[in-house]
């Protein structure tokens, strides 16, 4: 639910209030709001009033409680933990803090915590968003190219000044893929005309998702923290999710399809160590087994805030590195044959501020 009030409210639960006086104070200095409760009976009830965003628990065993409550189900819970204990962190709790803690240690892992729920929330904001011009999308497209078009331009907004040509060079680099697998007697039944077609037009959707994503992730100059990638990876749930309501209005229509199954495999893994479901080999849908590639490769040739790009001879060699590893193997192959026309589509369009133009 939206909050009124800006000040983030910290609930504090059990004994600790009637030990550590000087806490209340310490945490309202950093500018939140702290509401104290003996017992989770009474603290379940002044959650109803007003739904903490963080709750310090003192006994982490009643962390179930809070979780079965729908006034603190998002609420994560920061558990004091006994000095003996080797400070792992309780079921059902976010964190843990062993005692005697230092309050300076304490505000610090609230402080953590506090941002990942305003991330989470940032996320959720956009989503809905994202979910409501989905189905405007669905109301007002049917022509497949156009609505892989209108999602692109509409929903990911260019938002970053590399979106343009990245979405140019990896549908184009799908398609390379796509026709040489074709091929190969293994493929020739999965991979039909109506397959490139769909793998061409679908591959701009395969980041959707990360409209949903707060610009203090998506825009961030350097590597991301280990909160905030786990922040960045929802973006391929997002993107299915408002994929989804398009496909309600459309449930034969092949692009959509397609678009559903890229844009929920492309960061799975050929060893099973991709997210988000961990599939791995041939469990991996096709497409995305092929837009994983295009991605990585377009990745390694393109200047970033805090990356050079590879030559083609290195990008050329880390990819058949991952030959069975990031990547499956007959992938890897249908790239290297085409690795010039790669290149050559990487030099052509290389200018990452322009904006893509179908």
């Amino acid at each position: 639910m939206e909050r009124e009030n800006p000040e983030p409210l910290i609930m504090i639960v059990g004994a600790l209030i009637e030990t550590t006086d000087s806490l209340d104070e310490t945490l309202k200095g950093q500018g939140w709001r702290v509401i104290r409760a003996s017992k989770v009976d009474q603290a379940l009830i002044a959650a109803q009033r007003e739904p903490p965003d963080l709750i310090v628990l003192d006994d982490a065993a009643c962390a179930a409680s809070f979780a079965a409550s729908a006034a603190t189900l998002d609420a994560p819970i920061l558990a004091l933990v006994s000095s003996g204990d080797d400070v792992s962190i309780p079921p059902g709790c976010a964190d843990a803090v062993a005692r005697p803690f230092r309050e300076d240690t304490l505000v610090a892992r609230i402080k953590t915590q506090l941002t990942l729920v305003r991330l989470r929330r940032e996320a959720n904001r956009s989503s809905r968003e994202l979910e409501s011009r989905a189905r405007a999308l669905a109301l007002a497209i049917s022509d497949p190219l156009m609505a892989s078009l209108a999602a692109v331009l509409n929903l990911a907004e260019c938002r970053d000044d590399i979106t343009g040509r990245h979405i140019e060079r990896t549908r184009l680099y799908c398609r390379l893929l796509a026709l040489e697998l074709q091929k190969s007697p293994r493929f020739s039944a999965v991979i039909t005309d109506d397959f490139v077609e769909s793998i061409h037009n679908a591959a701009p959707l395969h980041d959707i998702g990360k409209i949903a994503i707060s610009d203090s992730v998506l825009l961030k100059e350097g590597r991301l923290s280990e909160a905030e990638f786990a922040i960045m990876k929802t973006h391929v749930t997002i993107g299915v999710q408002a994929l989804r309501r398009v496909r309600d209005a459309y449930p034969k229509n092949g692009f959509i399809n397609m678009g559903i199954a890229l844009v929920g495999s492309h960061h799975e893994r050929w060893d099973g160590r991709g997210y988000p479901n961990g599939l791995f080999g041939e469990n991996i849908p096709i497409s995305g087994r092929i837009m994983a590639l295009a991605d990585a490769y377009d990745a390694l040739r393109s200047r970033r805030p805090y990356k050079n790009p590879l030559t083609r001879e290195e990008t050329r060699r880390v990819i058949g590195e991952e030959s069975g590893k990031q990547f499956d193997p007959a992938v890897v192959a249908a790239f290297l044959a085409n690795e010039p026309r790669f290149a050559e589509i990487s030099e052509r369009e290389n200018d990452d501020r322009a904006a893509w133009q179908p």
